[in-house]
């Protein structure tokens, strides 16, 4: 006959396992999850993230990306939007500084400025593409 305990033990055994196994995603998931690309607006100079902030013609707006695991596009790509849903006209280009045209590589955080144009009103989007999903990641400014 198979002693109680070792029942007791092989079934808490077999529960531990049957818990890893389909948790295991979940538990190493984390650890090699692959970071994204991020895209951030602002208003002032000191901020790094502000949402969706207005920004008054003639004067700068400012974008950060955090590029992804394999890096992010190094040009900005400014969108006028039209219906509050659909893409518009590429308005303006801008490579991010510490970037090049092509890559902002993961370990460099790209940077740059620019004042919005006097005949600007509206939404505008700027755009950039994470290298690893391929993935558009967008952040969103308004021109009153």
């Amino acid at each position: 006959m198979v002693n109680s305990r070792t029942l007791v033990v092989s079934l808490v055994v077999i529960i531990v396992a049957a818990i890893v196994f389909f948790n295991l995603e979940r538990f190493v998931g984390e650890a090699t999850k692959e970071t994204a690309t991020k895209l951030y607006v602002s208003s002032k100079a000191g901020v790094m993230s502000e949402t969706n902030p207005t920004i008054k013609p003639g004067t700068y707006v400012y974008f950060t990306e955090m590029p992804g695991k394999k890096g992010g596009s190094g040009t900005l790509y400014i969108r006028s939007m039209t219906d509050e849903r659909k893409w518009g006209p590429i308005v303006r280009t801008q490579v991010f500084q510490n970037c090049n045209a092509n890559k902002c590589n993961p370990s460099q955080v790209g940077t740059l400025n620019f004042k919005t144009y006097y005949g600007w009103k509206g939404k505008y989007c700027g755009e950039v593409k994470d290298l690893t999903t391929w993935k558009t990641t967008t952040a969103c400014f308004t021109v009153p």
